[in-house]
C-alpha cells in the first residue's frame, strides 16, 4: 500500500456536488480526477479555483492535488449528486 501524507490543507466545496466544485488550496500546479475504478478522467497543469464535473455519472470520484515539484498536496473524495 501507499501512504500519502498531505503537505497542505486543501478544501473542496460543495461536497456532495451537482457539478461545479470550488477548490481552496495554495500553489496547485496540477490536479487529476479519478473515477471509482482508478481511471484518470480529467487532468490539468495549472492553478485552478473550480472544476466542472457535471458531465460525469453520479458517484464517488477522487481529486488528487499536486504542487510544485510534483509534491502531493491532498487527495480528496468528491461525491457527485449524492
Amino acid at each position: 500500500s501507499v501512504l500519502i501524507t498531505p503537505q497542505k490543507s486543501c478544501f473542496i466545496y460543495p461536497n456532495p456536488s451537482s457539478g461545479i466544485i470550488s477548490i481552496s488550496c495554495d500553489e496547485i500546479k496540477k490536479y487529476t480526477l479519478f473515477d471509482s475504478f482508478g481511471r484518470c478522467i480529467m487532468e490539468a497543469y495549472y492553478n485552478v479555483d473550480f472544476i466542472d464535473i457535471s458531465r460525469f455519472d453520479n458517484g464517488i470520484y477522487w481529486l488528487c492535488l499536486k504542487g510544485s515539484d510534483d509534491e502531493f498536496l491532498e487527495v480528496l473524495p468528491i461525491y457527485l449528486n449524492y
